[in-house]
């Protein structure tokens, strides 16, 4: 299993003040969580103008399995990924960039998406006590 494969597992939090997404269209994140499972992936939704939302539980579920998807290792050094969530504006190729900070008790993993029109910075927090290097 590759270091880059074992490092996405888990959970992170989209730091939306820090990312940049530009599309040709107007989109409106209804949450900042991503989840990496293996070689599952689920997204935060987020509507677009082409969507046509009622607000219905059968909206809300069909959403929410648009944001679910696939990924793949592309290339090791530099890293990169595919994200296949194809009903998704975050689908596509992405460089990936870990950077580690710890501050007092707290270290924060930071990772970070980028390609041509995005930008996305996330945030993995976990208390000092559970990490070990």
């Amino acid at each position: 299993m590759p270091p880059l494969y074992k490092k996405l597992q888990g959970a992170y939090n989209i730091d939306l003040g820090q990312s940049n997404i530009s599309r040709h269209v107007d989109f409106r994140p209804l949450g900042i969580n991503v989840f990496f499972n293996n070689t599952h992936i689920e997204l935060p939704i987020i509507l677009t103008t082409k969507d046509n939302v009622k607000g219905t539980y059968d909206d809300i579920k069909r959403l929410e399995n648009n944001a679910k998807g696939k990924w793949r290792i592309i290339h090791n050094n530099p890293d990169s990924i595919f994200i296949e969530v194809p009903k998704s504006i975050l689908n596509g190729k992405y460089a990936v960039i870990f950077k580690k900070a710890t501050h007092l008790y707290q270290t924060s993993y930071h990772l970070i998406l980028k390609n041509d029109l995005t930008y996305i910075e996330c945030t993995k927090v976990l208390h000092s006590a559970l990490i070990e290097d």
